[in-house]
């Protein structure tokens, strides 16, 4: 806990621990959610498998908003929402 009020610890503006950073927002990690399938975030709801990105035979989406792979990580407390870094 850096700043004492109980939340998981963390760097001041960086991410947690289970989230990764996409455009300046902290989702939950890709590889979690796809059980390490698609590890790497390349839009807000959709991870991909492998290079290049662009190819719609690596990606796999979910959900819209703050469904599906469009989701914040961290603890009981936080937002289901992917936010900016803390």
């Amino acid at each position: 806990d850096q700043d004492g009020s109980g939340g998981v610890p963390h760097y001041p503006g960086a991410c947690l621990f289970n989230e990764e950073i996409f455009l300046n927002m902290c989702y939950m990690k890709c590889s979690l959610l796809t059980n390490g399938e698609y590890p790497m975030r390349s839009a807000g709801n959709t991870c991909c498998k492998k290079e290049p990105c662009w190819d719609i035979f690596h990606l796999r989406s979910s959900g819209l908003g703050c469904q599906g792979y469009g989701i914040g990580g961290g603890d009981k407390n936080s937002s289901s929402c992917p936010h900016p870094p803390w």
